[in-house]
């Protein structure tokens, strides 16, 4: 699904407009929606956020071993994480022999260079190793354009106009905005929820399986 098609579905719920021919290709710059279009794309990330939170969002997750690729800066490893795609780091965890030790903190950070994104972090010794858990997701932007494909699940995907409705509505209707969050909620609650990772099956961020 596209950016443009997912608030296209939006209008249409909200607004009952189920007759007039909207381009989902341009909807943002179409005089009559451009205001709305702006609230509408906060609210679909707030929806994402309440997927997040109830671990509905599918999640994944990759390696780091002391042989990664990685450009070492004031010691400090840096790693290209753009070669996994769009995606939102949940957390770090260091593993030691098959045990993990505990969550370590990161940051994101920019090649000044390359634009590319980094995951900068401590160094590795030995057997250790990072897995890092991700969701293959990043959060709508204003600047993204219509013909975007999201990067989330169309099940999910499909479920956000319940949210956005619900969310948009809650002062000016209060009714139909309770009974679109309940459907929101109903749905979501039928989706499997994510399970903590677990340590026996990996990817190496350079050795996709």
């Amino acid at each position: 699904m596209t950016k443009g098609e997912l608030i296209v579905a939006c209008i249409k719920l909200m607004f009952d407009n189920d007759d007039e021919q909207l381009d989902p290709e341009a909807i943002s710059e179409m005089e009559e929606y451009k205001d709305r279009t702006a609230n509408i794309i906060e609210s679909i990330n707030r929806g994402y956020s309440r997927v997040i939170a109830l671990k509905k969002m599918p999640f994944y997750t990759f390696t780091i071993t002391s042989e990664s690729p990685n450009n070492v800066v004031n010691g400090m490893a840096r790693y290209d994480i753009d070669v996994i795609g769009d995606m939102t780091i949940q957390k770090v965890t260091l593993v030691d022999n098959n045990l993990a030790l505990s969550d370590v903190p990161y940051k994101l950070t920019t090649n000044r260079d390359t634009s590319r994104r980094e995951l900068q972090i401590r160094q590795l010794t030995g057997n250790e190793r990072y897995v890092i858990q991700y969701l293959p997701f990043r959060y709508l932007q204003y600047s993204d354009l219509d013909t975007m494909e999201i990067p989330c699940p169309d099940n999910i995907n499909r479920l956000l106009p319940y949210f956005v409705k619900g969310d948009l509505y809650e002062d000016s209707n209060a009714q139909l905005a309770l009974l679109s969050t309940n459907k929101f909620e109903s749905y979501l609650n039928d989706l499997p929820t994510q399970q903590d990772v677990v340590f026996k099956r990996v990817k190496d961020v350079y050795n996709f399986f």
